[in-house]
């Protein structure tokens, strides 16, 4: 460890010593002090994890069952301390059949549910979240955090996904999820839900909440707090997402004008889009899994339903009448992990007529579902506040990527994936106006910044 730190200071050294002989830095310079300054950063912070995990503990739970499990508990109807892999596999059979997948190969599918459920228990005293989104966003999402991680000299965290551009200059609207409710007005919506749900005016019934599109899309992130929650309403299920590798996002676009705004040359949206060849893991999507610490809770989310619609009929005390809405997501997490039989609601009486409509619906109903009171749990949403805290490592925030794509695929992907945002970026860093739009961001690139200055590392 320690040969490999002097080995890395004495590369900067000699590279710093080419900066005074010459103006400044050109594009690949930046590129390789970067590289180095890189390296450097992950060299100790692997040593930090490694002093860090000699000290830890695992930690008990403070709840009763996992979230998935306290799920499958509920609709399942099944208490006991332990239960059985043939049930297990029976259960998720089920859910899957439920999430109308035709064909469904269970064998390619139940080995990776399980291990998310087993990952579950690696965390108890955690709050997961799952988001399924479309395999092209996957590129997107590893695009940005290879432009964050290179412009902010950081050697990155694998238990990190960047799933908007948050180097933009725009910066963030609110601190808080509160603040944000606190700031959204209330609608139509509330005053109307059961005349616009019975007549399909979903214009009426969102009365303006709509996190499918801008600007309530770039401010959350949409999930589910179970791995089957939602299950059989299609535009809410992140197993729905997962499978048939669905999301509301214009991958095209999104690409298209990432490019524009940061000014990239555009010759590398093709080299991009070739990379992706490389990782196409068959038709599902990626599921991500989130978990949150417990402190972190009430500032990032809310409960919700469908469309990101502040969940407005009580749960727990911490409804607040005036606001409509809950105040404390963290009470209803809580009891859904401990009594989720004692969750209660009216609105699953409406939500059971509406997702059991007709026989052409040909997917399979499980007998579990034939009775209005699951769908007091069932449909349960959150909302997560987009904000630079939910993607830093330092916050204990950690999210794992699923997909069907083989492991042995990945190294040669993040290989070629690096190189083209290096050279790209390389481009970019030659025009001195790129140099200054570096200032304005609202991120943590000033170590960047710094050297194009003088030619020196802070």
């Amino acid at each position: 460890m320690r040969k490999q730190l002097f080995l890395s200071c004495i590369c900067i050294a000699l590279l710093r010593a080419a900066f005074l002989v010459c103006e400044g830095p050109g594009g690949q310079e930046i590129v390789k002090h970067a590289q180095l300054m890189q390296e450097l950063k992950k060299l100790e912070d692997e040593k930090e994890k490694i002093d860090k995990t000699q000290h830890e503990t695992s930690p008990s739970s403070p709840h009763a069952y996992t979230q998935t499990e306290a799920y499958l508990r509920f609709m399942f109807n099944n208490y006991d301390p332990i239960i059985p892999e043939y049930l297990l596999t029976y259960y998720i059979d089920t859910l899957l059949a439920y999430a109308w997948v035709f064909q469904p190969d269970w064998a390619t599918y139940r080995p990776i549910l399980i291990e998310m459920l087993e990952n579950e228990k690696k965390y108890p005293s955690y709050y997961v979240f799952y988001h399924a989104h479309k395999k092209e966003l996957g590129l997107i999402f590893d695009i940005y955090k290879e432009i964050f991680d290179f412009l902010s000299i950081s050697a990155g965290s694998d238990q990190t996904v960047l799933m908007r551009d948050i180097m933009s200059p725009r910066g963030y609207q609110y601190r808080t999820v509160n603040e944000f409710l606190d700031s959204w007005p209330l609608t139509t919506f509330y005053q109307d839900q059961v005349t616009a749900r019975n007549n399909r005016r979903l214009d009426r019934w969102m009365g303006g909440w709509n996190d499918s599109k801008d600007p309530l899309r770039m401010l959350l992130l949409s999930a589910n707090i179970s791995l089957f929650g939602n299950a059989g309403n299609d535009l809410s299920s992140s197993l729905y997402f997962f499978v048939h590798s669905e999301s509301f996002s214009d991958t095209e676009s999104i690409l298209t004008s990432f490019f524009k705004i940061w000014k990239f040359d555009e010759k590398y949206i093709k080299q991009l889009n070739d990379l992706q060849q490389l990782v196409e893991g068959g038709k599902s999507g990626h599921m991500l899994q989130i978990f949150i610490p417990k402190e972190q809770i009430n500032n990032l989310v809310y409960i919700s339903e469908i469309y990101g619609i502040p969940w407005h009929e009580k749960i727990t005390e911490t409804f607040d009448a005036r606001k409509q809405r809950h105040t404390d997501a963290l009470s209803i997490l809580d009891l859904y992990r401990n009594n989720p039989s004692a969750i209660v609601t009216d609105m699953g009486k409406g939500d059971y007529k509406m997702y059991n409509k007709t026989p052409q619906d040909k997917r399979l109903t499980p007998n579990f579902l034939n009775t209005a009171s699951k769908f007091s749990v069932n449909p349960l949403q959150a909302r997560i506040l987009l904000t630079p805290q939910l993607f830093d490592p330092a916050s204990g925030i950690k999210m794992f990527r699923y997909s069907l794509t083989p492991e042995t695929q990945l190294p040669e992907y993040k290989k070629q994936l690096k190189a083209i945002v290096q050279n790209m970026l390389g481009d970019w860093l030659n025009d001195p106006k790129n140099r200054e739009y570096l200032k304005k961001l609202n991120v943590p690139f000033s170590k960047l910044t710094e050297y194009i200055k003088t030619g020196k590392s802070s």
